[in-house]
């Protein structure tokens, strides 16, 4: 059995799952640091180029301090850039939301608080 929450507001889930992959070992979650800032992230998600196979991509930490409105409340995020995924336009890429981000050996924890 699976424990599973969700914040559909803020995108993200947590999956707990009973037993263990054979040889699969778990990154450890971790936060961002100032010194993180302009490192290095890559994901795996279901982008409109590659809805059935998925594409894993890769970028760079924009900004450690984005301010997004979600509804009437302002939170912060970390924002994020690929040039491959959003073809050097800077624009949205649909098929990635709620996956992790890796940075180093480590799943970025988000820490979006309302403000």
């Amino acid at each position: 059995m699976a424990d599973v929450q969700f914040d559909e507001r803020l995108d993200w889930a947590c999956i707990k799952v009973d037993g263990a992959f054979s040889g699969v070992v778990p990154l450890a979650v971790g936060e961002l640091g100032d010194s993180d800032h302009s490192a290095a992230w890559h994901t795996y998600g279901f982008p409109d180029s590659s809805p059935d196979d998925g594409k894993g991509t890769s970028g760079t930490i924009a900004s450690l301090t984005a301010i997004l409105t979600l509804g009437s409340e302002r939170v912060s995020a970390i924002q994020l850039f690929s040039q491959e995924a959003a073809a050097a336009t800077g624009g949205l890429v649909h098929g990635y939301s709620g996956a992790p981000v890796i940075v180093d050996d480590r799943v970025v924890e988000s820490s979006a608080q309302p403000m």
